[in-house]
C-alpha cells in the first residue's frame, strides 16, 4: 500500500522509524504495544472515497469493518493501543496522521516506565532469593543449562540429567533451584513441556549470562 510507505517515511523523519512491520498492524511498536492500520478506502467504506452502490462491495466492506472491530477489541483486551487511518487520510494529511501516532507514545509513556521499574524489582528479588537458596555460581550454572534447552519445550529430566548425573549436583540443591525458578516465573510448565518464562531473559541479562 503506497499510503503505508508514505507513513513509514514520515515517521522516520520524526525519529519514530523504530517500528516493525510484523505484528498485528501495518506498522507496529511491540514494546509500547501500539499498532497502526492503514485501510483501503474502497475495502473499508471510507465516507469520501468508499461510497459504492454494488451490493457485493457493500457487503465486503461491512465484513471488513466488522473484522476490524473484532481485531481492535481483541488487541485492546491485551493492552494494545490501536490507531486506524484510511489511505486518503494518510496521503492527504500525512503530518496529521503522524501527530496522532506520536500522541499515543505520550499516553503510554508513564505506563512503560512503571512496568520497567516493576520488572527490575522482580528481577532483583528473584536473584537475591535464588542466590540464598543455592548460591550464585550454582544459579548461573542452572540458568545456563536451562538456556541451552530453552529454545523449545524441554523436560525436567533433561535438566536433572545435566546437573545431577553429569555434574554431581545434590538432589536437594536441584530441587531448590527448580522450585525457586518456577516460583519467580523464570521457567514454567505448559501442555507440551517446560518453557522459559517472563523473567528468564531479564535475569540472564542482569547476571551477565550469555
Amino acid at each position: 500500500m503506497d499510503a503505508v510507505q508514505t507513513l513509514k517515511r514520515a515517521l522516520g523523519t520524526v525519529g519514530r522509524g523504530d517500528f516493525e512491520t510484523t505484528g498485528p498492524g501495518d506498522i507496529t511498536w511491540p514494546r509500547e504495544k501500539i499498532a497502526v492500520f492503514v485501510q483501503g478506502c474502497l475495502q473499508y467504506g471510507c465516507e469520501t472515497h468508499g461510497k459504492i452502490s454494488t451490493p457485493g462491495w457493500k457487503q465486503r466492506s461491512r465484513i471488513n469493518r466488522d473484522r476490524a472491530q473484532r481485531t481492535d477489541q481483541d488487541l485492546a483486551s491485551r493492552g494494545w493501543t490501536v490507531v486506524r487511518f484510511f489511505e486518503c487520510e494518510v496521503t492527504a494529511t500525512t503530518g496529521s496522521a503522524v501527530d496522532t501516532i506520536l500522541d499515543q507514545f505520550d499516553s503510554v509513556g508513564d505506563d512503560l516506565d512503571d512496568a520497567h521499574v516493576e520488572m527490575e524489582t522482580k528481577v532483583r528479588v528473584a536473584i537475591q532469593d535464588l542466590e540464598l537458596r543455592v548460591g550464585q555460581s550454582a544459579l548461573i550454572r542452572f540458568l545456563s543449562v536451562v538456556g541451552g534447552l530453552g529454545a523449545s519445550a524441554f523436560r525436567r529430566k533433561d535438566v536433572e540429567h545435566a546437573l545431577i548425573e553429569r555434574e554431581g549436583w545434590a538432589i536437594d540443591d536441584f530441587k531448590k533451584a527448580w522450585r525457586g525458578c518456577m516460583h519467580h516465573q523464570i521457567i514454567r510448565y505448559r501442555s507440551d513441556g517446560v518453557h522459559t518464562a517472563a523473567l528468564f531473559k531479564p535475569v540472564m541479562k542482569e547476571m551477565g549470562i550469555k
